[in-house]
């Protein structure tokens, strides 16, 4: 049988070492308990023990402590105010072990220790706990050769900061035998041998109430470590975002000025490789365009220098030119592209060597195209250029039918995955009655996840081409590779709906299961119809029927009719404001300008007879699309060739897209 007495004790100090500090804050990490047994003096009879504290969560009582208002003091001086030099702002215990973080004050008496734990001259604290109930284990249970002492309920009151380490000893209990000490109760539990076998387990048994608060309160402290880890990521991720943007624009910034001014492929490659700043990059390509003066020799053998802005007014000259062979009615020539509006390539080639001081009196025309598309000169650039304004105006001009229904989402800074949030509508708004209060409402939300991919080719303009003057390379060429590029960015976006993907919720974007269920998007028609009166009705039936994320009502309406070139007449007979009914019967709901009109959307990529609504991306999201920040549609690059006599233009597309939402889209397959 164990037998138990209530006597008087002091409050134990427990010496523990500072963890972190934090100056700017006046903040400290701090174990103010280890777990481990510390030796202790009996104040009463003068004899030695070993102090073990429970490890049980509830033994300890956190109250004080983690109220934010336990005092942290001068080497627990209890009894005067200017004593007090903080606060403790939080404390925790867990498996023995007691952490909490203490905030001192502003105060100009406070500042001196602050400065010495600083330097590292305080490096301990002490937290002052009063036991409740202490447990005398048996004789047979000894540590060190000293009986066991095992407290199953205490409470610390307050830290401090001290100067002797964290093994006081008993010493400084037998000090304060002769001090006035505050007492306070204690439960004394005489331990037989059988009940010091389990005296880990002897604790009070936890009311419902004590449980159900333990719960909460590790439910708070997930919470907070989860929040704090979702902005640390984030500030990693902003820091990131920052430093690719300044290197992108950094890049950039190369590439504009080595472009314009025409500069070695050398220099744009020191530049890129090195860590130059934006300052030091224009202070280099000034340093290079200071070496490009170069004498031309004329017939009376006079020294001519052309200047870099004399070379860029030419070559923007001579692109000018050949736009406008190729495009006469949209690109206008001035005055500077006259000038060489009735040279041909070859003869071009021989007036930009020409300027850069290469000879070319007696040179032949194979010579001729090989100097200029194999040197440093200008020339490569020039073609460079126009085949860039004829692909950029080709794809510009091949406007595909996904720009109608899709949405032009923000572009993407990287080729980092992107988080598309989808957030529920607002909560609905509560009757507040005079002098109440309003109450809180909350927002759902849903996420869908994708990423730029680049896709690009080749294009070849040889010598031969220069010296047959073959402006079809600069034409033709370009135009093909924009209307390639149309096409893959058409065939992505309504790839989306035609592949069926799977949403995030882990369902199909399209199938018949009822929205209560995980999974389930109801729109999808059951049965395969064509398109009239009554299909279009059932298709904007599940539309408006469709719930956000709180379960709220969205009251969608389609403004899309998608389909393939099989059902382009009867898409445009029930959306045409020219079709007239037989009888009152065969009114036309869908006709543009009624009140549920919709407008045709016909593209060769639908096949068969399916059919698709498609709600207006203003109103929800559908499918978005996204190009990379910097390089929105296709853009060339141009090098010079190694396995052809030439310059290889590279035709690249940044481009990525993805359903975001399945709540504004409605299939049919057809019939």
């Amino acid at each position: 049988m164990s037998k138990s007495q209530v006597v008087q004790m002091p409050m134990e100090q427990l010496r523990a070492p500072i963890s972190a500090v934090n100056a700017e804050a006046r903040t400290f990490e701090v174990q103010w308990l280890s777990g481990a047994r510390v030796k202790r003096m009996d104040w009463m009879s003068g004899e030695l023990y070993m102090l073990e504290f429970s490890k049980d969560a509830g033994a300890c009582r956190l109250g004080r402590l983690k109220a934010g208002t336990a005092p942290v003091l001068n080497a627990h001086n209890q009894y005067t105010l200017a004593a007090q030099i903080g606060v403790v702002e939080s404390a925790d215990y867990q498996g023995g072990v007691g952490i909490g973080r203490v905030r001192l004050s502003k105060r100009d008496d406070v500042k001196p220790i602050l400065q010495d734990v600083q330097d590292g001259i305080i490096c301990n604290v002490s937290a002052g706990i009063n036991i409740h109930r202490l447990q005398l284990l048996p004789a047979d249970a000894m540590s060190e050769g000293l009986p066991i002492r095992l407290a199953t309920d205490f409470e610390p009151m307050e830290i401090s900061f001290v100067p002797i380490g964290a093994d006081a000893g008993a010493g400084v209990l037998a000090d304060q035998k002769h001090q006035q000490l505050a007492m306070h109760p204690c439960e004394i539990v005489n331990l037989t041998a059988e009940a010091a076998n389990n005296h880990g387990e002897t604790s009070p048994m936890k009311t419902p109430e004590q449980l159900a608060a333990e719960a909460e309160a590790a439910r708070i402290k997930q919470e907070q470590e989860r929040l704090a880890a979702d902005q640390e990521r984030q500030r990693i991720a902003a820091a990131e975002k920052e430093a690719a943007k300044a290197e992108r624009l950094r890049l950039q910034l190369i590439n504009d000025l080595c472009t314009r001014h025409s500069l070695a492929a050398e220099v744009r490659t020191e530049l890129s490789n090195g860590e130059f700043t934006p300052d030091q990059i224009r202070a280099r390509v000034l340093e290079e365009l200071a070496k490009q003066t170069t004498p031309i020799r004329s017939a009376s053998h006079a020294d001519v220098h052309i200047v870099g802005d004399t070379r860029l007014q030419m070559r923007a000259h001579m692109v000018e030119a050949l736009s406008h062979r190729m495009d006469p009615v949209r690109i206008k020539l001035t005055d500077g592209g006259r000038q060489y509006r009735g040279m041909t390539l070859l003869r071009m080639a021989e007036e930009v060597l020409a300027a850069e001081g290469t000879p070319v009196r007696g040179r032949s025309a194979l010579e001729l195209a090989t100097l200029a598309m194999m040197s440093t000169s200008d020339f490569p650039n020039i073609l460079a250029d126009v085949a860039n304004k004829r692909l950029r105006q080709a794809y510009e001009d091949q406007m595909p039918t996904y720009t109608r229904w899709a949405r032009r989402a923000a572009n993407a800074p990287d080729f980092k995955a992107i988080n598309v949030t989808q957030l529920s509508a607002a909560p609905d708004l509560k009757k507040v009655a005079e002098g109440g209060e309003f109450t809180y409402g909350s927002l759902s939300d849903g996420k869908e996840t994708y990423a730029v991919i680049t896709y690009g080719r080749i294009i070849p303009i040889t010598r031969q081409a220069i010296i047959n003057d073959d402006l079809n390379a600069f034409d033709r060429l370009p135009r093909l590779f924009s209307g390639s590029a149309r096409r893959l960015e058409n065939r992505l976006v309504y790839g989306q709906l035609l592949d069926n993907p799977t949403m995030a919720d882990g369902g199909q974007l399209f199938n018949t299961t009822a929205v209560t269920t995980v999974g389930g998007h109801a729109n999808l028609a059951g049965t395969p119809s064509t398109i009239d009166a009554a299909n279009l009705n059932i298709g904007r039936a599940a539309m408006r029927k469709q719930k956000g994320l709180q379960s709220e009502e969205l009251n969608l309406a389609p403004a899309w009719l998608i389909a393939g070139p099989d059902k382009e007449q009867v898409a445009y007979q029930f959306t045409s404001s020219q079709y007239v009914p037989a009888k009152p019967s065969d009114v036309n709901e869908y006709r543009a300008g009624g009140r549920t009109a919709l407008e045709p959307v016909i593209d060769a990529v639908v096949t068969g007879n399916q059919w698709y609504l498609a709600a207006d991306n203003r109103q929800v999201d559908t499918v978005e699309y996204c190009f990379l920040d910097g390089s929105e549609g296709v853009y060339l690059e141009s090098q010079m060739g190694f396995k052809i006599d030439g310059i290889e233009l590279k035709a690249r597309l940044d481009f990525a897209t993805k359903v975001i939402d399945w709540r504004g889209l409605f299939k049919n397959a057809g019939a």
